[in-house]
């Protein structure tokens, strides 16, 4: 009687497995790091610009001198270094949270995902992203040591916030955000950022 319950094999019958998730290793997020670093100078360079442009138009209205306003932004300040900390934190957390990938992360197929294989929480993202200042100790050392002895190849930022990052076609289409998505979170987090480097380019302290 069971025998004949028994579903019959054959290509009707086979059952759907989802593809196992492809965990990134250390050198293509070092990568995707280092093309989000360099997207941050740009934005960091525009911010520069424009605020320095900002100056020169006070001053003249002020009838203050270019040269006294240039070189009050060129000082360097305890504010423009605690932004720089801060714009990172913000620019990681706000494109994971939001979206899963960075610039550099989509740019190279990466996702960050929780452990579930779901997409991240910005609560995770934010924890991930302070945890970076630990696993960059060593230029990446401790990162790189913490992601040898994980099957999921996580760093200590990863095992805190409970996530992975995985390659983006072995993610399940479920987990992740559209192309549209992307590009307000592009323009949020960039804006985000502008802004807390041209603040802190603006306060001396």
């Amino acid at each position: 009687m069971t025998d004949m319950m028994a579903p019959v094999a054959g290509p009707g019958f086979e059952p759907v497995q989802e593809p196992a998730l492809q965990y990134a290793g250390f050198w293509i997020r070092a990568a995707a790091r280092l093309i989000d670093l360099i997207v941050q100078f740009v934005v960091a360079f525009v911010s520069g610009a424009l605020l320095t442009v900002a100056f020169l138009v006070g001053a003249a209205l002020l009838r203050i001198s270019a040269a006294h306003a240039v070189g009050y932004l060129k000082t360097v300040s305890a504010a423009g270094l605690i932004a720089s900390l801060i714009g990172a934190v913000v620019y990681e957390a706000l494109f994971e949270g939001l979206h899963g990938s960075t610039l550099g992360k989509l740019v190279l197929g990466l996702v960050v995902l929780d452990q579930s294989g779901r997409p991240a929480g910005f609560r995770a993202a934010v924890t991930r992203s302070l945890a970076y200042f630990v696993d960059a100790l060593f230029i990446g050392l401790v990162g790189y040591a913490s992601m040898r002895g994980s099957a999921q190849k996580q760093r200590f930022g990863d095992r805190w916030a409970r996530t992975v990052v995985v390659r983006r076609r072995s993610a399940s289409p479920g987990s992740l955000r559209t192309g549209g998505r992307f590009a307000w979170v592009l323009a949020v987090v960039l804006l985000a950022y502008g802004v807390i480097i041209a603040l802190g380019q603006a306060i001396k302290l």
